[in-house]
Order: C-alpha cells, then sequence, then structure tokens
C-alpha cells in the first residue's frame, strides 16, 4: 500500500509540475509577445488623417534653367486674425530640379534616424514605431534648434509621420507629417511635406523636389517674427541642399 501511494504520489507531482511548467511557459510567451502586439496596434494611422500639401511637378521648364537651385513658391508669415494669444503662423513653399536619381533621394528621406546626421537644424529624429516595409506610416519624435543673431529657440514634438508613393524605386514618393503630440509648449501646429518625382525636361533627367512646411507658434517671442522673415527662405533651401548631397553621397 505505501509502494503503491509513493508511486501515485510521484506521478500525480510529475503531471502537476508539468502543468506548472506549461502554464509557466504560456505566461512567458505571452509577456514575451504582448510588447509586440501593442507596438503594433500603437503603429496604426489614426482615422481621418489626411495630408494638406498635395505637392506636384511645375513650372519645369523654368526650374531647368537653373537646376539644383531652390525656388520659392509660397511664403506667408502672418499673425493670425482669430488668436487671442497672438499665435504667429509661418508656411512656406519651395521646389527645385536636381541631377541625382530619384531613388538615392527616396534613400536618404526614408533613413528616418539618420536625418538628423544631415539636414540642418534637425537635433534628433527617433522613430517610436513604424509599420509596413518598406514603411508607410512610423511616430516620430523629433527635436529642432533654430539659431538666428539674438533668436534661438528649441522645440520638439511627436509627428504622424507618412510615406506614399507607387512600388519602385524609379517611382514618385511624397513624405508628409502632422503633429500628433507636442513635447513643448511652443508650437500648436505643425505639417509639412516632401515630394519627389523623376521628370525629363529637353531629354535630360531630373529629379524633382518640393518642400513645404507649416507652422504655427504659441505667440511672437522676441525676434521670432524677424527671424523667420529673414531666414526661413535660406533655411528651407539649405535643407533641400542638404538631402541632395546626401542623394550624392549614397549614389558613389
Amino acid at each position: 500500500m505505501l509502494d503503491a501511494f509513493q508511486s501515485t504520489k510521484q506521478t500525480s507531482g510529475g503531471h502537476f509540475t508539468a502543468m506548472g511548467l506549461g502554464r509557466v511557459l504560456w505566461e512567458l510567451i505571452f509577456l514575451f509577445l504582448m510588447p509586440v502586439v501593442t507596438y503594433a496596434q500603437a503603429c496604426e494611422p489614426p482615422r481621418g488623417l489626411k495630408e494638406t500639401w498635395g505637392l506636384r511637378a511645375h513650372d519645369l521648364e523654368a526650374l531647368a534653367d537653373q537646376p539644383g537651385e531652390p525656388r520659392l513658391v509660397e511664403k506667408n508669415i502672418r499673425t493670425l486674425n482669430n488668436s487671442e494669444q497672438g499665435e504667429l503662423e509661418a508656411r512656406l513653399h519651395m521646389h527645385a530640379l536636381f541631377g541625382e536619381n530619384i531613388a538615392h533621394f527616396k534613400s536618404a528621406i526614408r533613413d528616418i534616424e539618420r536625418q538628423e546626421n544631415f539636414l540642418p537644424r534637425l537635433e534628433a529624429s527617433e522613430v517610436l514605431c513604424s509599420s509596413g516595409r518598406p514603411v508607410t506610416y512610423a511616430r516620430v519624435r523629433q527635436k529642432l534648434e533654430f539659431r538666428f543673431l539674438i533668436f534661438s529657440r528649441e522645440y520638439e514634438y511627436i509627428l504622424h509621420y507618412s510615406l506614399e508613393g507607387p512600388a519602385g524605386s524609379g517611382a514618385e514618393l511624397n513624405v508628409w507629417w502632422t503633429l500628433a503630440e507636442p513635447i513643448d509648449d511652443q508650437i500648436t501646429a505643425t505639417d509639412g511635406s516632401w515630394y519627389f518625382e523623376p521628370v525629363v525636361v529637353d531629354g535630360v533627367s531630373y529629379t524633382y523636389m518640393a518642400y513645404g512646411t507649416h507652422t504655427v507658434f504659441r505667440e511672437e517671442r522676441m525676434g521670432l517674427r524677424a527671424a523667420l522673415d529673414r531666414f526661413s527662405e535660406r533655411n528651407a533651401a539649405a535643407a533641400m541642399r542638404a538631402l541632395q548631397a546626401e542623394a550624392a553621397e549614397r549614389a558613389d
């Protein structure tokens, strides 16, 4: 009887041990997968998210007269009429033709976390999550620093970042963003777009690049309007040339 009892106890104990191990394994698997599922869900773009720029190639003949030279399309800096706090709105749009193949521009702009290494004033660019292969949507945390004479400011925020275009390295690409979450209280809205398209003008192949940016600052702090009036066009052109230089480097 004692032997039989001991045998039964050992078998039962082994059964419960196996069940216990199985439960632990399932819990570990669940804990391992849970962050992945949460991460994927967090990367879905919110419903109703829409692009506002709609940039497309135009004025190609005029741009071909000076390839590599960004030209101003629109610049508007104003105090919002319906703002009780004196919000300042800045909107800028520039475009140009460049000789580098569009595939190299697309490689550079898709390298989101390395943009801080070649785009001026971009101090940090961190992908919080992304979806799609290649990436079609990401939440990106960025930090920018502006220094103009006596004016110096840092701006930090999280963006909805979308990359849209047909498959293929030679097809057009539209990269656009809008504010998801401000990190500080200095900016109430920001959105913009990079647009790339392969074009041919008089038998010569180019990449058409357009850059649009729009920001609403919470208030007109000292020197802000003057800095935007004087330097925003120059800074946008510098960003376009920096992206061109990165594309040229990737072509080598």
